[in-house]
């Protein structure tokens, strides 16, 4: 506590998933009166996780659309979110992204659970307090699985996965 004052003040945003919780109060040394206030805001997910969260790996993966943008949060209790796609034809994807999470790792695998792409250690920028991808990967016809992992921190993304088709097929 502040020994002017004599009152200890928080402020803390912690980013958890659907679910119910406990707040509890415990006495370190000494006593006193307290109060307190829990605001909740929904991270606006395009998938609601609950728990420890639903798709952590290839058979939980939350099937998406290719050229739609999904919301996401890696939590607390949540530190990684797999997403599955397929694209029709040989072709190159485009995946854009936006994550407000200090630090991030991002994952591409196949069919097989080779993993065909990484881009790990991502950080954001200290001014914006965003990580931005705009990044292009040649594939073949198939069904591969998107991956973003914490890395430090937690906190809500956006991205999208955009399909191109190569012209000489």
């Amino acid at each position: 506590w502040n020994d002017v004052s004599e009152v200890f003040s928080m402020n803390a945003n912690i980013d958890l998933t659907k679910g119910t919780y406990y707040f509890a109060v415990q006495e370190h040394s000494g006593t006193g009166d307290y109060n307190f206030k829990i605001t909740c805001k929904s991270a606006g997910e395009s998938f609601v996780e609950t728990l420890n969260g639903n798709n952590q790996d290839m058979k939980t993966a939350d099937a998406i659309n290719l050229n739609t943008t999904y919301k996401g949060q890696i939590a607390h209790n949540d530190g990684k979110d797999v997403y599955k796609f397929t694209i029709p034809a040989s072709g190159k994807i485009n995946i854009k992204l936006n994550a407000y999470i200090y630090g991030t790792d991002y994952y591409l695998y196949d069919a097989a659970g080779n993993k065909i792409w990484e881009s790990t250690y991502n950080y954001w920028n200290n001014v914006s307090e965003v990580f931005s991808m705009d990044t292009n990967i040649d594939l073949t016809k198939g069904t591969y699985y998107f991956g973003i992992q914490e890395h430090n921190g937690t906190g809500n993304y956006n991205f999208s996965i955009k399909y191109i088709i190569l012209h000489n097929q």
